[in-house]
């Protein structure tokens, strides 16, 4: 590919560019220009999605329970959680003594002395409302997390992939 700006082509070297098969891309008004550049940048960068657990909730009472809906009441006890965000229910096995993924779920509504709140914070009692897939039960642990971009160059991802594949082999 050949990209110019305000540039005369003649046609001898366009029907030399065309044989060739060389794309040849002629800019007269500048922004144009950039926002081509632009788009070429941004195809070559992929975008990939990083789960962060941002938060931790203790159940500490059930107030509503339906097939897939429930309101809980907890304590927020790891930094802060935010309305609509995901969550998965960890739930302490006594037989191995280690927290399990039992399902997850969302919010629908979270709540702070009766007003509908956007966030609480570490040490702040609240009460959800929640889509899940399991019944949550007193004592869970509800970890909150968000997905979150990660850029990364497409050439630097091959090469990556290219050196994986170098050590399976």
């Amino acid at each position: 590919m050949l990209i110019g700006f305000n540039i005369p082509i003649n046609a001898n070297f366009k029907k030399k560019a065309d044989m060739s098969k060389v794309e040849i891309k002629n800019y007269d008004i500048i922004y144009e220009l950039t926002d081509y550049l632009q788009g070429l940048v941004n195809g070559m960068i992929e975008i990939e999605k990083e789960e962060v657990v941002v938060g931790k909730l203790e159940v500490l009472g059930i107030f509503y329970s339906q097939t897939k809906e429930m309101v809980i009441g907890g304590k927020v006890i790891q930094n802060k959680i935010k309305n609509k965000l995901k969550f998965r229910i960890l739930r302490m096995d006594p037989a191995t003594n280690e927290e399990n993924i039992i399902s997850n779920g969302e919010i629908l509504s979270l709540h702070k002395n009766k007003d509908q709140v956007k966030e609480v914070l570490e040490g702040d009692e609240c009460g959800i409302k929640c889509h899940m897939g399991k019944k949550i039960e007193m004592g869970d642990i509800l970890e909150f997390y968000e997905m979150q971009d990660i850029k990364e160059e497409k050439a630097e991802k091959k090469e990556k992939k290219g050196e994986k594949e170098k050590k399976d082999v």
